[in-house]
């Protein structure tokens, strides 16, 4: 049951904020859950924002441009967002900083680099700042809103912030955690109840958001093709519909991948192509412009500005063809016509877009009965006499901010209409370029009232085992160091590894492990406190390896346990002095959670033992 944001009056009991920190603007949507009633609110997106003005343009202030300004010899941030100083106003020593978002990925830095001169080049300090910045301001201005328009009280609401992921991140584990820790560090999850989830990518959370609005457009065995189409990147992602019913929807991720087109580029190539215009009417009339218009960068930012609101109708009948110039000093306006170039900046993107979708589809034509395929992304299975075309119906959703273009929708439908794609399109123009935050609120939400989240099975990226200490034996231990254990006067060799998850297992959502493991202890002194260790491996499962001396593996938890010796049996050990001492068993068990695996450890069925390790880097299938 959904209720509207003005119903929220007094504390709410659970608030979900999903953050999607985009190329040229961040979204934040939430969404609360009485857990009482399981009524829940619809995801509303964040609307008010520090310096936005609404009489200029209603549609920009469902985000916030991810922007960020320093003074000159200043490394505190001045101002974020709208309160930015764009690019024709007078600065004074002001640099905004922008377009950072994947320069946090050391690998494309240095590619980037690679273009520039010295004094030019970034470094990954500068991007790691940039980054705390912005997120700081953001932060500090979510909590303000939650305290006002949403009542929390820090002190009974528990509030869960959801963190989307660049596609093309999702393998790089180093990258990840990074991320986590700058999240962490500008302030998300340091108030009272609050946490932080770094889960989805935004392909797999646009395609979450798509399918929990048009579910009822679903069946199972359906094939949903969602094409999220930002500011810098399109992710492009399919998934088959697994289960669905009234209240919940399951997905099969077959493939995900990510490239680097968007609107940026478009505005990239408008704003050259009008310098060369402005240059061809300087040419031709100096006397009309010289002093006026080529000498003023307020005019040229308004300009790029009315292009911008263009773009997003470009395809509709009534869509300005021109741009109006303003000229300073005179009543009148220039006139500066665009016609078939604004198609072409259009045609190039739309292009590249349609030529990864057609790859992406032939690779899944090509699928024998039962094979095991390599996409960009991810390995995916079809099942047997199962191809993509072939499998009931086939939908390609657009989302995103390019992907609400007009135009865009319009070269896609044209393309793959007669190629038995249906195109779909959310009637509400804001809700594609909102599709990542609201897929991350929805996605957990579900799982909160349903227990299964929509992407019903994941894979393990890495492998996961416990260290234990083994009896020596020459035929499996043969030149290890050993050493005695006073309680029973037997060579152990420490350090030895059981692997409960080997990287590429499939893990499914209610996928439990249960250990057994031993103990002994002195019989005249008994220790009731110890500690079971869990390591991770990045290395392929054939090569693990089987001590922790070995190397490839690292520490990730540590379980603290206490327990009363009456738990442990007691035993003699059978030599010439007869020697007695204590043992016993005990669980280890771990779950499943959405972003990380819990342990606990049991003593004749009670916990004395928690920990839990820290970001799992899960794949999504």
């Amino acid at each position: 049951m959904e209720s509207n944001e003005a119903d929220v009056y007094s504390p709410v009991e659970h608030i979900f904020v999903g953050v999607d920190i985009g190329y040229t603007c961040t979204g934040v949507a939430i969404l609360s859950l009485n857990e009482a009633t399981n009524e829940t609110t619809k995801p509303f997106p964040i609307q008010k924002w520090p310096g936005s003005d609404t009489r200029k343009r209603p549609d920009a202030t469902n985000k916030v441009p991810t922007l960020v300004t320093y003074k000159a010899a200043d490394v505190r941030a001045r101002s974020w967002g709208f309160e930015c100083p764009s690019s024709g106003q007078p600065n004074d020593g002001m640099l905004v900083i922008g377009l950072f978002k994947f320069l946090l990925d050391p690998d494309l830095l240095e590619e980037l680099n690679k273009e520039k001169s010295g004094a030019e080049k970034e470094i990954i300090d500068n991007v790691k700042k940039w980054y705390t910045d912005f997120l700081t301001k953001l932060h500090e201005h979510i909590v303000s809103h939650l305290e006002g328009t949403w009542r929390v009280d820090w002190g009974v609401t528990k509030v869960e912030y959801l963190f989307s992921l660049p596609t093309k991140w999702e393998k790089k584990e180093g990258l990840v955690e990074e991320f986590g820790k700058i999240v962490s560090n500008a302030g998300f999850g340091s108030k009272e109840n609050s946490s932080i989830t770094i889960k989805l990518t935004e392909g797999v959370a646009s395609a979450v958001y798509t399918a929990k609005i048009l579910g009822s457009d679903f069946n199972e065995g359906d094939v949903l093709l969602v094409c999220d189409a930002g500011g810098g990147t399109t992710d492009i992602c399919v998934l088959k519909v697994a289960k669905i019913d009234r209240m919940t929807v399951e997905l099969e991720t077959l493939e995900q991948i990510s490239i680097f087109v968007g609107s940026v580029q478009i505005d990239e190539e408008f704003d050259q192509l009008f310098e060369e215009k402005l240059e061809v009417i300087e040419n031709e009339n100096r006397e009309l412009l010289y002093g006026l218009v080529l000498e003023e960068p307020q005019a040229r930012n308004a300009v790029k500005e009315q292009f911008r609101v263009i773009k997003m109708g470009w395809g509709i009948r009534s869509a300005l063809r021109h741009i109006r110039f303003p000229l300073l000093g005179f009543p009148n306006e220039l006139r500066v016509e665009f016609l078939d170039e604004i198609n072409a900046m259009f045609d190039k993107q739309v292009g590249e877009i349609i030529a990864e979708i057609d790859k992406l589809l032939e690779n899944l034509q090509r699928l024998g009965p039962g094979m095991d395929v390599v996409g960009a992304s991810v390995i995916f299975q079809l099942k047997k006499k199962e191809t993509l075309m072939a499998t009931r119906k086939s939908r390609l959703i657009l989302a995103g901010g390019l992907g609400s273009s007009v135009y865009v929708q319009s070269k896609l439908e044209t393309h793959y209409n007669p190629k038995g794609l249906r195109i779909l399109v959310e009637k509400n123009p804001e809700d594609p370029p909102l599709s990542v935050c609201r897929g991350l609120v929805l996605d957990r939400m579900q799982r909160v009232l349903h227990g299964n989240s929509v992407l019903r099975t994941r894979r393990c990226r890495v492998s996961y085992g416990i260290l234990r200490d083994e009896i020596y034996s020459k035929a499996r231990h043969k030149g290890r160091e050993t050493f005695k254990k006073p309680a029973d006067d037997r060579k152990y060799v420490l350090g030895c590894i059981r692997w409960f998850i080997r990287r590429g297992d499939i893990i499914a959502e209610d996928f439990e492990i249960e250990l057994e493991h031993s103990r002994i202890a002195s019989f005249g002194n008994p220790d009731t406190d110890w500690e079971d260790t869990i390591v991770t491996s990045k290395l392929p499962r054939d090569r693990l390896p089987q001590y922790l001396g070995q190397g490839g593996c690292r520490v990730v938890c540590k379980i603290s346990s206490n327990a009363e010796p009456n738990s442990l049996t007691s035993k003699r050990k059978y030599l010439a002095l007869g020697k007695r001492f204590l043992y016993g068993t005990y669980e280890v068990r771990g779950s499943v959670e959405q972003d990380c695996l819990r342990f606990e450890t049991r003593v004749n069925g009670m916990t004395v033992g928690e920990g839990q390790t820290p970001l799992v880097p899960w794949e999504h299938i």
